[in-house]
């Protein structure tokens, strides 16, 4: 049972960041943000680039692993694609594009399901 539960939340995870990134595709809108920080996750072993962004007068933060090659510069300007329904919800502007890796997990979790279904027995 265990195995189901995270294969299902496994995929519901690649699911919502799937929908997240065709969201920002189709209506995300394009804000000047800044770079604010960066730093080594140590969990992942990526850079994680951490940006902030106003909107209406309210500040938004935001992190994703480097999109760039290059070191970022804090302060530096950096387009954001962000929900007016929700700016939680944001991106560096390019990086929203399809990911093959949110499919991949998705169908991972599925075949595992499907395995430790038929296995049970």
């Amino acid at each position: 049972i265990f195995t189901l539960i995270m294969c299902f939340a496994f995929a519901w995870q690649a699911v919502n960041t799937i929908n997240l990134y065709a969201d920002l595709r189709n209506a995300g809108h394009v804000a000047e943000g800044r770079w604010t920080a960066s730093y080594d996750d140590p969990v992942t072993n990526q850079v994680i680039a951490a940006y902030s962004f106003i909107v209406d007068d309210k500040t938004y933060r935001g992190s994703q692993p480097n999109p760039t090659s290059s070191a970022i510069q804090q302060g530096e300007p950096v387009d954001i694609v962000y929900l007016i329904s929700d700016p939680t919800q944001s991106r560096v502007a390019g990086t929203e594009g399809f990911h093959i890796h949110n499919v991949f997990e998705l169908v991972i979790s599925g075949i595992v399901a499907i395995l430790a279904v038929q296995f049970q027995y």
